[in-house]
């Protein structure tokens, strides 16, 4: 899927989720993380690293990798 319509489709997911009728469960499966997406309260957010490429999950820090990402996103920009 494409980055808009992959966003476009969280959003609505996020949208759905946080109506307070809400009573269904919806699994979104992406092998990335979104950064900058708002997720809302309600939304539980599950991440499964599992690869022999992965760093330790003692090494392992989600900000900092963040942080990277907009660093490289701001001098391709």
């Amino acid at each position: 899927m494409d980055p808009i319509n992959e966003r476009q489709l969280l959003k609505m997911l996020m949208d759905t989720e946080s109506n307070e009728n809400a009573s269904q469960q919806c699994f979104f499966v992406t092998p990335k993380l979104l950064p900058d997406m708002e997720y809302t309260k309600t939304v539980n957010t599950m991440v499964v690293y599992n690869s022999q490429t992965m760093l330790p999950h003692s090494r392992f820090n989600l900000e900092r990798i963040f942080r990277a990402r907009r660093k490289v996103m701001q001098k391709h920009s």
